[in-house]
């Protein structure tokens, strides 16, 4: 076996590894609310034409390597759950901007799409990145920590990020949007 056939044996084999990683951490988070699943896609990792400007040129790879993981953005806990259609058309998400949050990028997007100033807009988030991405959008962050997923440090957290306020339960959203805004 020659030294390149070993080189691409062995990244084929680091690549297909970091692929059942993914495909373990997406099982072991199948229930977990909210989480977003991963693909991940291969790329060469070195490739050159062989034979020259002839009618039929060869590619030779000499391995491979993950090229992307990608995070999935489908809306599925709104389809599963029955609710996607309050939501369409406006549905809105990572992929639709240059940068994620905790850049305020998204926020901005939905206002501009919803034609509603960042200065009116209230946000419910349960990250510190998503708080801080609502905040330096100029908008009213709200810290929800009722969720599953949450731990006790998480409030703490979301209040360090900008949250005007935090609540563990949506019923009292409107109270809080009422104390925030004076409706």
């Amino acid at each position: 076996m020659s030294i390149g056939s070993f080189s691409a044996s062995l990244s084929g084999l680091n690549a297909n590894q970091q692929k059942l990683s993914v495909i373990g951490n997406n099982l072991a988070n199948l229930n977990t609310v909210a989480y977003k699943s991963s693909t991940v896609n291969f790329a060469d990792l070195v490739s050159q034409s062989v034979g020259g400007p002839s009618a039929n040129p060869m590619q030779i790879g000499l391995g491979v390597t993950t090229g992307q993981i990608t995070p999935n953005f489908s809306q599925g806990s709104l389809e599963s759950t029955g609710i996607l259609r309050f939501f369409e058309p406006y549905l809105f998400s990572a992929s639709d901007v240059p940068h994620g949050k905790p850049a305020p990028d998204l926020f901005l997007h939905v206002a501009a799409k919803m034609r509603v100033s960042p200065a009116e807009c209230i946000v419910v988030e349960d990250s510190p990145a998503g708080v801080s991405a609502a905040h330096a959008a100029g908008m009213v962050p709200i810290g929800f920590i009722g969720g599953n997923h949450t731990n006790p440090s998480l409030g703490t957290h979301l209040l360090s990020a900008g949250a005007r306020a935090v609540i563990a339960d949506m019923r009292a959203l409107k109270s809080t949007t009422v104390a925030l805004r004076g409706w």
